[in-house]
């Protein structure tokens, strides 16, 4: 039993804190506040003046984990129709996660040394076996490996692309010409400044190319900007639908 006293000049209180208790402002802390173990060490030393070693806050992390997993891995999978898969990396290792879009819940997220397709088939097909996960469309971004492994897995799954991808390119390739057109429209400003010199370094005609080739790629680049536009609106990313874009901009 562990004993916090607090003096409030002249009030004073104490509160009784098992064991139990502990542990659970310890994966609270974890989980919630994304502390680490050093982090929950000091909140614990600050808050409760009491000492917990790193080995004892990683053994009680440990604990929770393993009953979490098990909790988890007995939920069963059959409602789930829509599967979104992707890779991230903790300090460098893949790690294979599966999200039903509509809830957002998590149904994958297993730790791997590979991500190729024998990893992604591995792992679908254990929550396949023994939670009868049983998705029926599959949205990733592409990967050759994440999209064999889950057609071995599921044959008759419907596969589509994420938009966040196709986004990604076209802002990409969006940012690459915008600065080429900021490069011309320096180069156009030199230009003319040397123009205007007594003795200028350029002739009229080189000052006039310069100037054609700006203002080319200035119409290029909002053609370019339109299409993406229309893109956005068309793919529906950022929450608005058409009719509500329109609404808010007569309201602007």
């Amino acid at each position: 039993m562990y004993y916090y006293n607090s003096i409030n000049k002249e009030n004073y209180a104490s509160i009784n804190i098992d064991k139990k208790t502990i542990r659970r402002v310890i994966v609270s802390c974890a989980v919630e506040c994304k502390g680490s173990i050093e982090d929950i060490q000091a909140h614990l030393k600050n808050i409760f003046d009491i000492h917990i070693s790193e080995g004892s806050i990683s053994n009680i992390l440990t604990e929770a984990a393993g009953k979490a997993k098990v909790f988890n891995d007995s939920i069963p999978l059959d409602g789930i129709k829509i599967g979104v898969s992707d890779e991230i990396f903790q300090a460098g290792s893949p790690v294979l996660v599966g999200v039903e879009p509509l809830s957002t819940y998590v149904y994958l997220m297993n730790s791997s040394e590979k991500r190729d397709s024998t990893a992604w088939w591995i792992a679908y097909s254990e929550k396949q076996e023994n939670q009868g996960l049983n998705i029926e469309e599959s949205v990733t971004d592409g990967g050759s490996g994440m999209k064999k492994g889950i057609k071995e897995t599921y044959e008759n799954v419907h596969e589509q692309y994420d938009i966040f991808h196709v986004l990604m390119k076209f802002t990409k390739a969006q940012n690459i010409y915008e600065n080429k057109v900021y490069g011309l429209i320096n180069a156009q400003f030199k230009h003319e400044k040397k123009l205007l010199k007594a003795k200028p370094k350029i002739t009229q005609e080189q000052y006039e190319k310069a100037c054609e080739k700006c203002s080319t790629a200035i119409e290029k680049y909002d053609i370019l900007k339109i299409l993406i536009m229309w893109i956005h609106e068309l793919l529906n990313s950022g929450g608005y639908s058409y009719e509500d874009k329109r609404n808010l901009r007569r309201k602007a």
